[in-house]
C-alpha cells in the first residue's frame, strides 16, 4: 500500500502476526483498524486523527491499520465491509467501536485515553472488555459445532455433565473441599477451568431464565467473582450421568433432612446462591460443554472410539448377566442400548451362516436358541478388539487356562460353547448391530394442551436425541382412533377422560426413526405418572412437561407390535427406507 509517510507515521500498517503483537506490546492507548485488502481502510478517518493528534499532542495515543486477512487474531473480523476500530490498552481490548461514527470514535478516544492515563498513574484499575460481536459469532460456532456432533458424543464420548462451582462458594475457599467430595462421589473430572463470567457471557448462558423476576440478580451473583467450572464423567449412561449428578447437587432449595448428603443442602444459601450448578439434560450438557470448553471435541478426535456387539449367551445369562454387565461397565465400556431376545433355531442358524457345517456348528445353534439372552450395544475407544481382548479364546479347551478373561471368569460347566460373543472386524461389528438393533419406527403423540412453544421444544429435543421425524402431522383425533390407540385401558376407571382428553384438541402426531427406536422413546418419554418420571427421571418428557396421568403430554408404543399398528392406524401404508426417513 503506497502511503504519504506523514500519514504512515500518523498509522502503523500492521500486516503480520508478530508486527500485531509488537503493536500491542506498545505503552499507551492503541486505535486499530481492522480492514480487508479487498476494501482497505476507511480513508475518511486519516484527516481526522491527524487532527486528533495534534490536538492531544500525546506520546500515549498511537494510531494504526490492521490487515486482518494475515494476522491470526484478527480472523473473526474478516468477511465484514463496515469499519471496525479496536482500542487496546496494556495488550488488552478495552473498547470497540463499529461503523464509520466521527462523535462517538472521537468521545471514546478521548475517555480512554483518560482512563489509560490513570491507570498508569496507578489511579484506576484497566478495564479489559470481550468484543461482544466476535464472542457472540465464536459461541455459536462452538455450539453449531456440537450440536451437529451431538449423536457422536452420544454414542461414542464418555457422558459427560457440567458442574459449576458458583462464586460465594470460591470466595470462602470451598473449591478443593467440594471438589475432593465430587471425586469421592465416583466422578471423574475431564476438563476444568476457572471462568469470569462478564456480563454478557453470564446473560447468554443463562438466557433460558431472561423472564425469571430474579435473572438480574442472578446475573450479579455470577459476576461477582469467578466460577470454577468441570466436566464430569462417570460410569454410565449419558442420562445416568446427568440425572445422577443432578441428585448429588440436590434442589435448588431443600430442607437438608430430606437430602443431607447433597451439595446444596450443605452448601447453598438461598434459591439463588444455590452453590452448584448441574446440567438438566443431554442437549444442556452438550451446549454447555461447548459454551465452557469448546476445543473439548479436538482434543478427543484422535481417539479410536467404535462400537461393537456383545452377546450373553442362554447359559451365562441365565447364571451370570448382572456380574458379566457390572465387569463390562468396571471395564469403561459404556452401555448404549441393550435389549433381552430369544432367537428360534432358523434365526440363530442364519446368524452363523458362516460356520455351517462346522464341527460345532449344531452345539452352538442349540445353545443360542436355548432360552434368553442380552444383547448389548458398547462404546468405547478402540472397542471392537478391546472386547475381543477381554472375552478371551474361543475354543472350551484354552479358556480355562485364560485367567482375567470374561469367558474364563463366566464359563458355563457343561456347556460345549462359551459364555459370550463379540465380532472381530468392524464390518462384521456393523452387521450384527444392524440386525439387533435395526433402524426402527415408533409413534409420539404430543397430546392436547401443550402450547405451540412446548411441541416446539419437544421436537427440538426428539432430533437433539437422535431421533429422525420421518413424517407428522397435525389432526382433532375422533373417538373412535383414541379408543383403538387406547383398546388396552378400556377397562380402567380414567379410560373415558383419557379418551375425552385424546379428543379435545388439536394432537401432534410424529413417526420417529432409530436404532431400537421403540425402547429409547419409552425411556425418553419417562414413567406414565409425571409424579413418577420427576423422581424416576427428571429429564425425561413427562417429567419436564406433564401435569398427571392423563395430562401427562406425550404417548409411546410399548411394543413393536402397536407401534406398527398405530403408524398404520394414524398414516395409512406408509413405507420406510432403510435410513429410516418416509420411502419416495
Amino acid at each position: 500500500m503506497a502511503r504519504r509517510k506523514a500519514e504512515i507515521a500518523l498509522q502503523q500498517e500492521i500486516e503480520t502476526n508478530e508486527q500485531w503483537t509488537a503493536l500491542l506490546g506498545l505503552k499507551g492507548l492503541i486505535v486499530a483498524e481492522a480492514y480487508q485488502a479487498w476494501c482497505g481502510p476507511c480513508k475518511a478517518f486519516e484527516n481526522i486523527f491527524k487532527k486528533i493528534k495534534m490536538e492531544q499532542s500525546d506520546d500515549l495515543l498511537k494510531f494504526a491499520v490492521a490487515k486482518a486477512d494475515n494476522i491470526d487474531a484478527l480472523e473473526d473480523y474478516r468477511g465484514r465491509c463496515e469499519p471496525c476500530f479496536l482500542f487496546y490498552a496494556g495488550n488488552e481490548l478495552v473498547s470497540v467501536v463499529r461503523g464509520a461514527n466521527a462523535p462517538v470514535i472521537i468521545r471514546t478516544i478521548n475517555e480512554q485515553l483518560a482512563q489509560e492515563h490513570k491507570v498508569l498513574k496507578g489511579e484506576a484499575t484497566r478495564k479489559a472488555i470481550i468484543d461482544p460481536a466476535i464472542e457472540g459469532i465464536r459461541r455459536k460456532r462452538a455450539e453449531s459445532k456440537a450440536q451437529a456432533q451431538v449423536q457422536h458424543l452420544i454414542k461414542t464420548h464418555r457422558p459427560i455433565t457440567i458442574c459449576i462451582i458458583k462464586p460465594d462458594l470460591i470466595a470462602k475457599n470451598k473449591k478443593d473441599e467440594i471438589i475432593e467430595k465430587i471425586k469421592e462421589k465416583g466422578y471423574e473430572i475431564v476438563e476444568q477451568r476457572d471462568v469470569q463470567f462478564t456480563e454478557q457471557m453470564a446473560r447468554e448462558f443463562y438466557s433460558h431464565r431472561k423472564d425469571d423476576p430474579h435473572f438480574n440478580d442472578l446475573i450479579r451473583y455470577m459476576t461477582s467473582d469467578v466460577s470454577c467450572v468441570l466436566a464430569l464423567t462417570k460410569e454410565g449412561n449419558n442420562e445416568e450421568v446427568i440425572n445422577n449428578w443432578r441428585k448429588d447437587i440436590g434442589a435448588d432449595v431443600e430442607e437438608p433432612k430430606e437430602n443431607p448428603d447433597s451439595f446444596r443442602a450443605q452448601y447453598a444459601t438461598d434459591k439463588l446462591m444455590n452453590a452448584i450448578h448441574g446440567s438438566d439434560s443431554r442437549e444442556s450438557a452438550t451446549r454447555e460443554l461447548a459454551f465452557f470448553f469448546p476445543d473439548y471435541e479436538n482434543q478427543n478426535k484422535t481417539k479410536n472410539t467404535q462400537r461393537t456387539l456383545a452377546l450373553i449367551r442362554p447359559s451365562a445369562f441365565a447364571k451370570h448377566k448382572d456380574s458379566i454387565v457390572k465387569k463390562i461397565k468396571d471395564k469403561g465400556f459404556e452401555i448404549a442400548m441393550t435389549k433381552t431376545v430369544q432367537l428360534t433355531k432358523q434365526q440363530a442358524e442364519e446368524f452363523y451362516s458362516e460356520h455351517k457345517g462346522k464341527s460345532f456348528f449344531d452345539d452352538l445353534v442349540k445353545e443360542m436358541s436355548s432360552g434368553q439372552m442380552m444383547v448389548l450395544c458398547l462404546a468405547k475407544d478402540n472397542a471392537i478388539q478391546s472386547w475381543r481382548n477381554l472375552l478371551g479364546p474361543k475354543e472350551k479347551e484354552k479358556i480355562k487356562d485364560a485367567s482375567g478373561t470374561l469367558r474364563n471368569e463366566f464359563d458355563v460347566e457343561g456347556s460345549p460353547i462359551n459364555s459370550l460373543h463379540g465380532p472381530s472386524t468392524p464390518e462384521q461389528a456393523q452387521k450384527e448391530l444392524e440386525a439387533f438393533f435395526p433402524i426402527e419406527q415408533t409413534v409420539a403423540i404430543l397430546k392436547p394442551g401443550l402450547s405451540p412453544d412446548k411441541r416446539a421444544e419437544i421436537e427440538k429435543k426428539i432430533e437433539q436425541l437422535g431421533f429422525i421425524i420421518a413424517t407428522k402431522k397435525s389432526e382433532k383425533l375422533s373417538q373412535d382412533i383414541a379408543k383403538d390407540i387406547y383398546k388396552d385401558a378400556n377397562n380402567k376407571d380414567y379410560y373415558n377422560d383419557l379418551v375425552n382428553l385424546m379428543t379435545s384438541g388439536e394432537t401432534e402426531i410424529l413417526v420417529l426413526s432409530r436404532e431400537n427406536a421403540i425402547e429409547g422413546w419409552r425411556e425418553v418419554i419417562g414413567n406414565v405418572d409425571p409424579a413418577k418420571a420427576k423422581v424416576e427421571n427428571p429429564n425425561s418428557l413427562r417429567a419436564l412437561y406433564g401435569v398427571d396421568v392423563l395430562k401427562n403430554a406425550v404417548h409411546g408404543a410399548t411394543t413393536k407390535e402397536q407401534a406398527e399398528h398405530e403408524i398404520k392406524l394414524l398414516f395409512g401404508d406408509v413405507k420406510f427406507d432403510k435410513t429410516g426417513h418416509l420411502a419416495s
